[in-house]
């Protein structure tokens, strides 16, 4: 299995209320050749679209990401959990 992350597009930092403006996990199950499952972590809230993730368990990943804006007051990082089931 193979992990991918980013952001849906560029231009949307000043847009959290764009649906597709979030924080995302992408599995792949072919070997990148496709991206058929998809996690939503989060949406209409603003992020700069950093993360980053770990494997703590056999399928278990701890996912760290940020919400807030650069330069401005209540920019925090977060972390949840993720079962993985394949």
């Amino acid at each position: 299995m193979r992990l991918w992350s980013a952001h849906p597009g560029e231009g949307l930092l000043g847009r959290p209320s764009y649906p597709l403006n979030g924080n995302f996990v992408a599995f792949s199950l072919d070997h990148g050749e496709s991206w058929s499952h998809v996690v939503e972590l989060t949406s209409g809230v603003m992020t700069t679209h950093y993360m980053g993730l770990r494997e703590v368990r056999d399928g278990e990943l701890a996912v760290v990401y940020d919400a807030g804006a650069w330069n401005r007051p209540g920019r925090m990082a977060l972390c949840r959990s993720l079962l993985v089931e394949v």
